[in-house]
């Protein structure tokens, strides 16, 4: 039988249910707050380890900030007042980061990756975080009246807390950010918020102070809920259409009878309207060497294209009688190549070295082409990576890896130096000249990779010399390998420049 002292220490079953479920909730918005945070890190800082390892750090530090903080308030003003206020604060900070969060990165992009990533995710993060954590010690305090069993309420404390982060990560990151993008995730954790608030002012029969929330939350929710962007004109650029994709915010623009699609602000294909325009020697002429392919291998007709995007090498190669089978992790972009750039081509939607585990078949060609809106994905440019793909090759294939930078920068050196380790044949293209940030298309082969004299003649007639051939310095390059990769690292100031550069042409002639 509960001893008068445990009765005592008990507040009513309805209020510690609301506080069980307040404690989930927090969870539930924690985590989710967090996924969203690194979303909006990710097109200018990327993905890698390094964003990561800044967004969890900033993460835990603000929350311990909030938790010292929510233990002090919470010993002065033990009271169901205090957590509605906690509560209704939090959604302050939650409400500029929906309005203001995409133009945060943008202020530091300008230092180094690290340092730019950190105080992106400061500004971003802390000011929610440290207000979501006060919430924890607020309901322990007013859970606990005495010492009798502060164990077992605690604990179903931080279980509900951790239960709801658990929920949190799953429903925003599975089923909010895909379906619905970062705004209206957004909005629905400010909701919640907003919810729990709101009954916590009921519960301390704050009735005006309710009904005042309520009204002016639902007048902020109906109103965020339903504003849509229209299309614009960027510079005399229009946005067709605009959606958030796995790996970043997808526009599909159109200019003087071109299209592009771009992500995070960095163009990803740039196509004429229903194709016109499109013949032998089209991406040649416009410094695209994928076309080189069929030069290399006359008899090539097979090819894997990991990186679809709007379909443009698909259709260059399909005029030489290849056929292209394509991967692409987005469904959202495969959704726009295929209303807006007419994509004809088979695709699966998979990663692309998951699909290469399960994939029985081989190819005259395989083209890594994944480069996504800022995002490096490492796992593709490693040693087993490569290898993989070379079991995927016919005898005489070929695999092309298209990389942004320079032939004399360190991560496309690295990228050489594991192409050799496990190919005996490479040879590189560039698309611009000296030092310029720009595009490096590396040839890889277990047999020799040359030009007829045929082949010569007619790209030639494309406006190519043979001077857009290069070396690549491997000597002392690191091999990438799965259990040691810092392609992200490597690379960070060429997907910041490139993305510079993407930005400035906006508005001119694309094609």
């Amino acid at each position: 039988m509960a001893s008068p002292e445990d009765r005592a220490a008990k507040p009513r079953g309805g209020m510690q249910f609301f506080f069980l479920i307040t404690s989930f909730w927090a969870g539930t918005t924690v985590m989710g707050f967090e996924l969203v945070g690194a979303r909006l890190l990710m097109p200018l800082f990327g993905m890698g380890i390094q964003v990561w390892t800044v967004v969890i750090a900033t993460s835990l530090g603000a929350l311990a900030v909030g938790y010292r903080l929510g233990g002090k308030i919470a010993d002065s003003h033990p009271s169901v007042i205090t957590l509605a206020v906690v509560l209704l604060l939090a959604t302050l900070p939650l409400v500029f980061v929906r309005v203001c969060g995409r133009n945060i990165p943008a202020m530091f992009q300008d230092m180094t990756l690290v340092a730019g990533a950190c105080c992106s995710a400061i500004s971003i993060l802390a000011a929610p975080l440290v207000l979501l954590g006060m919430v924890q010690p607020v309901l322990a305090r007013l859970l606990v009246r005495t010492a009798a069993r502060t164990g077992t309420v605690v604990g179903r404390l931080m279980a509900a807390g951790t239960v709801g982060g658990l929920f949190g990560t799953a429903l925003t990151g599975l089923l909010l950010i895909p379906h619905l993008g970062l705004s209206k995730t957004l909005l629905v954790l400010v909701v919640g918020t907003l919810a729990m608030g709101i009954t916590a002012l009921a519960c301390a029969r704050r009735w005006t102070a309710t009904t005042a929330v309520i009204v002016i939350g639902a007048l902020g929710i109906v109103v965020g809920w339903s504003f849509e962007s229209p299309p614009q004109t960027l510079g005399a650029m229009r946005v067709l259409e605009e959606v958030e994709g796995l790996y970043g915010y997808l526009e599909v623009l159109e200019h003087r009878g071109t299209r592009a699609l771009a992500c995070n602000g960095i163009f990803q294909t740039v196509l004429p309207i229903h194709g016109l325009g499109i013949v032998r020697g089209t991406l040649i002429r416009g410094r695209d060497y994928i076309e080189l392919i069929p030069y290399f291998r006359p008899r090539a007709r097979t090819a894997l294209l990991i990186g679809v995007g709007a379909g443009l090498h698909e259709r260059a190669l399909a005029m030489y009688g290849v056929e292209v089978h394509g991967v692409e992790i987005d469904p959202a972009v495969i959704r726009l190549a295929t209303k807006y750039f007419d994509l004809a081509a088979e695709v699966t939607v998979a990663d692309g070295r998951a699909f290469l585990v399960r994939d029985q078949r081989r190819y005259d060609a395989v083209i890594i082409d994944a480069f996504l809106g800022g995002t490096t994905p490492e796992h593709l440019y490693t040693k087993e990576a490569f290898e993989l793909v070379d079991g995927h090759l016919n005898p005489d294939g070929v695999l092309v890896v298209r990389l942004i930078g320079h032939p004399e920068h360190p991560a496309i050196c690295a990228v050489g130096r594991t192409l050799q380790a496990v190919f005996p044949h490479i040879v590189a293209v560039r698309s611009g000249i000296a030092n310029e940030v720009q595009h490096v298309f590396v040839f890889a082969s277990r047999t020799a990779l040359e030009l007829g004299s045929s082949e010569r003649l007619e790209l030639g007639m494309y406006g190519f010399t043979g001077e857009e051939l290069c070396d690549i310095n491997t000597h002392g390059a690191a091999v990438l390998t799965d259990d040691r990769t810092g392609l992200s690292l490597l690379s960070s100031d060429l997907v910041a420049e490139h993305r510079r550069n993407s930005l400035r042409l906006r508005g001119k002639p694309l094609w």
